[in-house]
């Protein structure tokens, strides 16, 4: 995942427990999607995904600017 992380825009929060908020909102949908994209067959995913698992799983890492370089309309 490292070589080809996923991006994701989210809420603007101040600051970590509003970061931590914002991941605790959208933390099921991400790893459901990533386990999509690793095996469709939901036979192999892990039986119970809990937020507790999802940092061992995935590396969260935010950022407070994001450059659009894109010569279109966003």
């Amino acid at each position: 995942m490292r070589a080809d992380p996923h991006i994701y825009l989210v809420p603007e929060f101040e600051d970590q427990a509003s970061r931590k908020a914002v991941v605790e909102s959208c933390w099921a949908e991400l790893f459901e999607e990533a386990l999509e994209g690793w095996l469709v067959d939901d036979s192999g995913w892990p039986p119970h995904q809990t937020l507790e698992m999802f940092p061992q799983w995935f590396e969260i890492e935010t950022f407070t600017t994001v450059e659009d370089l894109g010569f279109g309309k966003v």
